[in-house]
């Protein structure tokens, strides 16, 4: 009796113990996110929102810190850190590497410099990389190619330089990948079968092709423009060759799609150029035609207006179609891009404003409509410009 006493109570000391044990290792855990948190936050030199002044040393509740949230149940770890269009400036701090169970970065739209540590893509399980617009130098870090979780990564906007790691080209997990507007170079690298289902290179300078062995593939990549972007002429997602004929613009979603596949529901992840991509798309609404014309409504408003859909002054629901909506039919000569009116139609403005200038507002507008059922068909919208550019020759033969 004695020996099965010791022997039971023997037991209950050990089962004890690695309790003890597993609660100290998770408590370590829970305050080593704290710290790194405190870490990250002294690489912010600049918060003039105020955004980080909860995040106290002497704060010990730090999943209730702005922008941090952490997983339910006993694990208090930080899962996600989302603090985005936050105007902070400085560097992003390689202690964000202590995270560990940490599967979502988001740091886009603020004012953040330096390089990306290499810490991000060794986070074991980390999936969504959002860095966009920033000011963010340096190459992309081997790491993240080297990650089995990462799926999401965006750096668009920024002022990234090198080439595409061989590692981050060749990744299992990897299915978006957006990296326009930096200033890369050098082989796109995506030849494999490994290549991203949604990706954005434009606005770079890299060259060669991408493979086609991958049907699955979604995205549209062409080789390098030597006249660049409709934005470096007038300021949109749309690109031209050596003798300036359109080779890509934002629509043209649903076209792509290979007919004998099951095409994807919706472009949520694959996703579009703020500004040009149809609201619907944002809401997880399937991909169709009626969105490729919203987003060349958006086009043809911005050539005649000089405005980009992105503009600043396009706040508390003010955007590009129903700023010239507020302006049609009468005042549309007051918004009208400047460079629109060449000096022979000044003397003749009128009647050259409602022949041709008054019928394109009118067919953007339309196109770029909220409602997808009310948008007209593209067939209808190509007999329009047709009838319009056979009267200006016509008038000008």
């Amino acid at each position: 009796m004695p020996s099965s006493f010791f022997l039971l109570w023997s037991s209950f000391i050990l089962f004890s113990s690695n309790i003890i044990v597993l609660t100290e290792t998770r408590a370590n855990k829970t305050n080593l996110d704290r710290e790194s948190l405190l870490c990250f936050k002294s690489g912010i030199s600049s918060d003039p929102l105020g955004i980080l002044n909860p995040w106290l040393n002497t704060s010990f509740n730090f999943c209730s810190w702005p922008g941090v949230t952490c997983g339910n149940g006993l694990r208090t770890r930080v899962v996600s850190l989302d603090l985005s269009s936050s105007d902070l400036g400085g560097q992003i701090s390689g202690c964000i590497g202590n995270l560990t169970s940490l599967w979502r970065i988001n740091l886009a739209d603020n004012r953040l410099t330096g390089a990306i540590p290499e810490e991000l893509g060794r986070l074991p399980q980390l999936q969504t990389l959002m860095l966009v617009g920033n000011r963010l130098e340096g190459n992309i870090p081997n790491s993240l190619g080297t990650s089995f979780s990462v799926s999401y990564v965006n750096l668009a906007n920024n002022s990234l330089t090198g080439g595409i790691p061989y590692s981050l080209a060749s990744s299992s997990s990897l299915r978006t990948l957006i990296l326009s507007r930096n200033n890369f170079n050098g082989e796109s690298l995506f030849t494999g079968p490994n290549i991203p289902l949604g990706m954005d290179i434009s606005h770079n300078n890299f060259t060669g092709k991408i493979s086609e062995e991958n049907h699955e593939f979604k995205a549209l990549i062409f080789k390098f423009m030597v006249n660049g972007s409709l934005e470096r002429w007038l300021h949109s997602e749309y690109y031209s060759d050596h003798d300036m004929t359109a080779r890509l613009g934002d629509f043209g979603s649903a076209k792509f799609l290979f007919p004998d596949l099951v095409a994807p529901k919706s472009l949520v992840e694959v996703g579009g150029t703020i500004g040009y991509m149809v609201p619907e798309y944002a809401m997880g609404s399937e991909i169709s035609t009626r969105g490729d014309v919203y987003s060349f409504g958006v086009l043809l408003l911005e050539m005649l207006t000089g405005k980009q859909p992105t503009d600043g002054m396009f706040v508390d629901g003010l955007n590009l179609h129903n700023f010239t909506e507020s302006m049609y039919p009468d005042r549309i000569a007051d918004i009208l891009d400047p460079h629109m009116v060449h000096e022979e139609e000044q003397q003749c403005a009128e009647p050259w404003m409602q022949s041709y200038i008054t019928p394109l507002v009118a067919l953007g507008l339309s196109c770029s409509i909220e409602s997808p059922r009310e948008r007209p068909g593209m067939q209808y919208v190509c007999v329009k410009l047709s009838a319009i550019k056979e009267a200006f020759l016509e008038s000008h033969g």
